[in-house]
């Protein structure tokens, strides 16, 4: 009679192992989170890591190879819902920071959200200086770009003077200070940029599909 052997770990065993992980890391776990062997145990069982994290939490695996269009359809059901651009960490539903994989994809954040909304927060801040720098009037401060946006969408104050810092340092807006306020103005760079997007119809809020 053949010899019965206990197995190491069933299938519930292997479950609930994925299931601590993720409650006391707030990630699924990956193939390296596990001692040697663990991973051929499990694609026995599951066919596969990704099937395993599928089984146990319902959720993509940290080793799911995203497609462009997955990502845009992920920005765009966040928008819909939010009305703002997302954080990295708040596009994947385990909260996963997906800003590499966007970044290799797309080439930057402010190109992956102008491929999928039409829009993103350069062309916002961009939009905004055109809209109070008006023939004759060359200076917008923070505040007043802030306020301008704000007009259409949820727009953190952090995200607009992180934005002017960098379209500075990339030639589209020529930045100083004045009385010690800041001002911004739109140069050739910033305006010929700038024409690649349709502004927004009056009181048109929502981007993505």
């Amino acid at each position: 009679m053949p010899r019965q052997y206990k197995l190491k770990y069933t299938n519930e065993d292997l479950l609930n192992a994925a299931c601590e992980f993720y409650k006391k890391n707030n990630t699924p776990p990956r193939i390296a989170d596990f001692t040697p062997g663990y991973a051929v145990t499990v694609k026995k069982r599951f066919g596969s890591w990704s099937a395993y994290i599928d089984a146990a939490l319902k959720m993509r695996s940290n080793y799911h190879i995203w497609k462009p269009e997955e990502l845009t359809l992920l920005v765009c059901a966040f928008w819909n819902k939010h009305h703002r651009f997302p954080a990295y960490t708040e596009l994947a539903e385990d909260g996963r920071d997906i800003h590499a994989i966007i970044a290799k994809q797309f080439g930057s954040m402010n190109k992956y959200f102008e491929s999928a909304l039409g829009t993103s927060p350069r062309v916002e801040v961009l939009r905004a200086i055109q809209e109070l720098t008006p023939p004759g009037c060359d200076v917008a401060t923070p505040s007043e770009i802030i306020a301008q946006i704000r007009k259409k969408m949820i727009f953190p104050t952090n995200l607009c003077r992180i934005t002017i810092r960098f379209l500075a340092s990339d030639g589209y807006i020529v930045s100083g200070k004045y009385d010690r306020t800041r001002w911004h103005k739109l140069t050739p760079s910033g305006k010929t940029f700038l024409n690649k997007f349709l502004p927004l119809n009056k009181g048109e809020t929502k981007r993505g599909s």
